[in-house]
């Protein structure tokens, strides 16, 4: 505590005078009483050259200055919506009070600014304050001083986890309140945590939503280096190989990260300046001298005359009084100094102030993964760390999609009730939450968020179906990590709706597990585009004689085979492994080897350890999961009513398990994966991989190419980074180093073949050799990385043991899917893409127990969607009112990816929507996120380049609206809101109504089948239920 002066000198007078001799009667001598001493300064420095402020107030008026360096000060806190502790009690206890504070300080000098980004604590906060607060903060923000026009999410999200359509989501979730209560549009990118950045972070969430610049702190030390003695760290970022120009950014790296330098970070109640000149430790002089050497170093390290400093940290400012006066302080000072200038300021503002130097900047066309901060510092183990909450958010964010499809399409008017699972779903987007790098109690809290948001969502279903009062609910069946179904494990007849997601018409097989001998049954339907159909399945009293099941004892061969029309797989019985997958439409067989193994992780005293968000190897050797007599095929079965599909399983010593399917009507292999508990007893974490290998035949020439976030894939080369020379210390960054996030999939190709990998979850995936993949499915550690979280990735359940016969804690057993092919080298891209939307958009099922049909409910969907193109897919259809939608609208395809596909496609949005009596009367294309009509541009293509070696532009200028119809190119991604009128035709009477209903019901029956999964189970086959007969 810092004592007054005016006490300080009275203290010290009373101390001395305790201190003198007693002064007795008598004595023929006085006491001199003492003199304050002259005051000399810890430093050299003269206090007479320096201006002090006037009535207690420094000048804070900053101005640009043309000939000298103008350092603008971004006063921000960076706020994690849950890492150490969830989002609710960061909010309670620090958040709130952050910006309490700093509209307090704001108010006190017209000159000050500050940013807030996540919109998860800021619109909590909004909503709790007064009318007349709510008056004051929207005066501040129309005046500059609080700054919203950045970021603007619902929080900061990942960017190597999250598919792109959660991405835009959160976004618009988060610009839709700022733009209804303040009409403010963010128009800058602020990614300043996430571990390395994505392609599609840098075209489709920069330029695509509207920013004009993107500013982070996290890029590879090797890069990093070079940028700085090259000047380089700002520059302009063209990742988007099929939008080219018009999707590149302006784009800085900030030095030595995110938070205020030194001892400006005034987070630290003893880092002030004292500026005071009767006390001793005055230090102005020191306090300009340090922060204009810094100043001038980072303006030594890019181009023109401006810099910005951030000034703040995490869940700074709850002091903002602190800040705020040490920061008029430090202007008031160093701008007397007169080597730099100073400024509060904003980066919309530092961003024009850019353009208009007019100044040529480089052009980077990869992206940033993996990241690495340092010697042995590969960020490349959060790519799939906690794999289960990876799944679950996946699969939250697809159901947030299907149910405002139904919303839409039967005209619902209640999607209110979708904003708890929207909230949850855009949260867990995190750098903190999906990326798997936070505490497991906060994990657990994003989880248990996501299910509340369906719960409420599978609320809504029923009201979209009329399933209101007492009638028998509807129940998700959302098989997110294992396999439970209540209602189709607690009863031998119940019903099954399934809404089909696609666009287009599309053959499903959907698994349902049920109780009989553990096994599940599978319904395969083709349902028109957008539609939805429901079956009755039920127990049969009878068996049927077919022979459904064999025991392994009876196969006597080598190697299994599992085939229908299209694809073919040979399975080692011995090992469980694939010996060959066989495209049979194109004759195309591939050898190939798949591998369960694992990496041991490197925990090492002293040194860096692999984590939760570094993987770190102890070498690059891997290990297998079992020996080659702990393989056991448990399970063969040969089923169904058309007796095409097939599968087999594999037990893989004591905690592997690997089943193959293979669907009808599917060219791709389905993979079931099941790894764990994984064994820690030798105190060694292990990261568990599996492997596939051409074995040479495909001549992959060190190349891997893995999607970004679900969009564009990216060509990765091994131990190649394609803007600095990468250095690689040992076996162990081999391995880190050549780790890639995938979201949807990845492939291997030469000129002859594609081999192709969907996966059903965000992972990391590799190439270290010619014509392997592999892919990391699940991570157990006992280290910890050191990198802030503070607690080992040691993932576990609660599970009852039958022997025990008590509730045990085990390591956490995770269950996926791979789907895996082999096409041409020219079409295999083909089915690539066609899969990778078929998996993320995955049937949407519903179980509840049987009704009387009488009581079936019947509602014709007042939208109906015809097919779309093949290249367009369908990422979002939202109801806006009761007669106009948001649709979104994706190009699947890049530019040269496919010889027709990859062309641009024209989309009449009168030709694929239709609504009963009524027509498209206007079609309006909005902002990427959908808050606002599109209007202007931005700056993407106004900056100065020097072109990249050899670039060719391949992409032209969105096309725009014309009338209904609009043209997209490669890789687009556009908004609309499109609005329905009543036409003249007459209005239908009751009959009529109600033969359409009946023929809409004649339109959706499908020929179903019943898979049975085994003899003993004795299922019924399949059969629709029509609500009205």
């Amino acid at each position: 505590m810092r004592v007054p002066r005016a006490f300080a000198w009275a203290a010290a007078a009373a101390l001395l005078v305790l201190a003198a001799p007693a002064v007795h009667a008598g004595d023929s001598h006085s006491v001199q009483q003492p003199q304050p001493e002259p005051v000399t300064h810890s430093e050299n420095c003269d206090p007479s050259k320096w201006k002090l402020p006037v009535d207690a107030k420094y000048d804070t008026k900053g101005k640009i200055d043309p000939h000298k360096l103008n350092v603008h000060l971004i006063s921000h806190s960076h706020d994690d919506p849950g890492w150490l502790v969830g989002v609710d009690q960061y909010y309670m206890e620090r958040v709130q009070y952050i910006l309490d504070t700093v509209i307090e300080q704001l108010l006190e000098n017209p000159d000050r600014q500050f940013m807030f980004v996540e919109q998860s604590f800021f619109q909590r906060w909004w909503h709790q304050q007064s009318h007349q607060v709510k008056h004051t903060v929207k005066k501040l923000v129309k005046e500059g001083r609080l700054d919203l026009s950045v970021n603007g999410g619902w929080c900061m999200h990942d960017e190597a986890t999250p598919h792109y359509s959660a991405m835009v989501d959160q976004t618009a979730y988060g610009h839709r309140l700022l733009k209804e209560e303040f009409n403010v549009t963010p128009r800058i990118g602020w990614q300043i945590d996430p571990f390395g950045h994505s392609s599609t972070q840098g075209s489709l969430l920069s330029t695509g939503v509207g920013f004009d610049a993107l500013y982070f702190a996290r890029i590879d030390y090797q890069d990093n280096a070079q940028r700085k003695s090259n000047k380089d760290l700002e520059f302009i970022w063209r990742p988007s190989k099929s939008r080219g120009k018009n999707s590149q950014v302006f784009t800085g790296q900030i030095i030595d990260h995110y938070g205020a330098p030194g001892k400006y970070n005034y987070g630290n109640i003893n880092n002030e300046i004292q500026d005071d000149p009767e006390l001793h430790d005055f230090d102005v002089c020191s306090q300009v001298d340090e922060f204009v050497k810094i100043a001038l170093d980072r303006g030594a390290h890019t181009k023109g005359n401006h810099i910005f400093i951030p000034m703040g940290d995490d869940f700074q400012f709850d002091n903002a009084r602190h800040w705020f006066k040490n920061m008029d302080k430090l202007m008031h000072y160093v701008n007397q100094d007169n080597r730099v200038n100073v400024l509060y300021s904003n980066l919309s503002y530092y961003t024009d102030l850019k353009l208009a130097e007019d100044l040529t900047w480089s052009v980077k066309l990869d992206d940033f993964f993996p990241y690495s901060s340092g010697k042995h510092e590969y960020w490349s183990g959060f790519f799939t760390s906690r794999p289960a909450l990876k799944r679950f958010a996946r699969v939250s964010n697809v159901v947030l999609q299907q149910v405002r499809q139904l919303d839409a399409l039967y005209q619902s008017h209640h999607s209110a009730r979708l904003e708890k699972l929207q909230r949850a779903v855009g949260l867990t987007q995190h750098h903190d939450g999906l990326s798997g790098t936070e505490k497991q109690s906060v994990a657990d809290d994003y989880a248990l968020r996501m299910n509340g948001g369906i719960i409420e969502a599978e609320k809504e279903f029923n009201e979209v179906f009329f399933v209101i009062g007492e009638k028998e609910k509807y129940q998700f069946c959302l098989l997110a990590n294992v396999s439970v179904c209540e209602v189709s494990t607690s009863n031998e007849k119940f019903e099954v709706l399934v809404h089909n997601s696609l666009p287009r018409k599309s053959v499903h097989t959907v698994s349902i597990p049920v109780n009989y001998h553990a096994f599940d049954v599978q319904v395969i339907s083709e349902l028109d585009p957008l539609s939805d159909a429901r079956f009755m399945v039920q127990k049969k009293s009878a068996k049927s004689g077919r022979s459904a099941s064999f025991a392994s004892s009876d196969v006597t061969v080598d190697a299994v085979t599992l085939e229908n029309d299209l694809v073919r797989v040979k399975i080692d019985k011995n090992t469980g492994s694939i010996v060959s997958i066989t495209n049979k439409a194109k004759n195309i067989e591939l050898p190939l080897n798949s591998s369960v193994l694992y990496y041991q992780a490197f925990q090492g005293d002293n040194e860096q350890r692999s984590g939760a968000y570094i993987f770190r190897p102890d070498s690059k050797t891997v290990y297998s999961v079992a020996k080659a007599d702990e393989v056991t095929l448990v399970d063969l079965q040969l089923s169904g009513v058309s007796g095409s599909a097939s599968r087999v399983a594999f037990k893989i010593g004591k905690w592997v398990t690997l089943e193959y399917r293979v669907n009808d009507a599917d060219e791709f292999v389905e993979i079931e994966w099941t790894v764990g508990s994984i064994p820690i007893k030798d105190n060694k974490g292990k990261e568990v991989i599996i492997r596939f290998d051409s074995q040479s035949t495909i001549k992959s020439a060190k190349t891997l190419f893995t999607d970004s976030n679900g969009l564009e894939f990216v060509t990765r080369v091994r131990n190649h980074r394609d803007t600095w020379n990468l250095t690689l210390h040992d076996d162990q960054e081999f391995v880190a180093a050549n780790y890639f996030p995938i979201t949807t999939g990845a492939y291997i190709k030469d000129d002859k073949y594609q081999f192709n990998i969907v996966t059903d979850r965000a992972q990391g995936a590799a190439s270290l050799e010619d014509g392997q993949i592999e892919v990391m499915v699940h991570r157990r550690l006992l280290a910890d990385d050191g990198k802030g979280v503070g607690e080992h990735l040691n993932e576990t359940e609660s599970v009852y043991d039958a022997v025990a016969k008590k509730q045990v804690t085990k390591g956490l057993t995770v269950r996926g899917n791979f789907f895996i092919n082999v096409d041409s080298a020219t079409e295999g891209i083909r089915s690539m893409r066609t899969k990778a939307e078929k998996q993320f958009f995955t049937p949407l099922v519903a179980l509840r127990k049987p009704v009387p049909s009488e009581e079936v409910e019947g509602k014709i969907p007042w939208l109906k969607i015809n097919e779309f193109p093949e290249n367009v897919g369908l990422t979002t259809l939202q109801e806006l009112s009761k007669d106009s939608i948001m649709v979104r609208l994706t190009h699947l395809y890049s530019v040269e990816e496919h010889a027709s596909l990859s062309k641009s496609v024209k989309v009449d949005f009168s030709k694929l929507f239709a609504v009963k009596n009524a027509v498209v009367s206007e079609v309006t294309e909005l902002t990427l996120t959908g808050v606002s009509p599109l209007t202007g541009k931005t700056l993407a293509t106004e900056w100065k380049t020097t072109e990249p070696e050899n670039y060719e532009q391949l992409s032209m200028p969105s096309f725009e609206l014309k009338g209904t119809e609009v043209e997209l190119q490669a890789m687009e991604v556009r908004s609309f809101r499109v609005v329905f009128k009543k036409s003249s035709e007459k209005q239908a009477s009751a009959p009529e109504t109600a033969a359409d209903m009946h023929d809409y019901l004649r339109h959706v029956k499908e020929e179903a089948f019943l898979k049975i999964a085994e003899t003993e189970s004795d299922l019924a086959q399949l059969e629709q239920v029509m609500a009205f007969e």
